[in-house]
This record gives structure tokens, C-alpha cells and sequence, in this order.
């Protein structure tokens, strides 16, 4: 049992901080970003593709102002 507890320590440890939780995000959001302009480029006729990559951009932009 000594191992597991050690284990689930660890696992807290390493956790993100603000700011690389942000970079991560900021990473995300430049792909998403990214693929949503040329979902607009392209002639590709999925509108649900289109407003889901939106919505994930808008989440991500929304984790960014916080």
C-alpha cells in the first residue's frame, strides 16, 4: 500500500502551474485556430464540423481571459 500512496503523491507533484497551464491552452488555440480558417477556406459543406471547431476556439480563448 506504501507504493500506491507514494504514487498519488507524486502524481500531485507534478502538477501545472498557471502559466504552462496557459501556454498549453495558448498552443491548443493556435491549432484550433488554425484549422478553423481553413475549414472557412476550404468549400467543405459539414456546418456542425464548422461550429464545433468554433465552440472549442471560443472555450479555449474564454481559458485564456481568465
Amino acid at each position: 500500500m506504501a507504493g500506491k500512496r507514494r504514487k498519488e503523491e507524486d502524481m500531485e507533484e507534478m502538477g501545472m502551474t498557471d502559466m504552462q497551464f496557459k501556454g498549453f491552452i495558448s498552443f491548443l488555440l493556435d491549432d484550433i485556430q488554425e484549422v478553423q480558417e481553413k475549414l472557412e477556406q476550404e468549400t467543405l459543406t459539414d456546418e456542425k464540423v464548422k461550429e464545433k471547431v468554433k465552440k472549442i476556439a471560443d472555450k479555449l480563448e474564454q481559458i485564456m481571459k481568465d
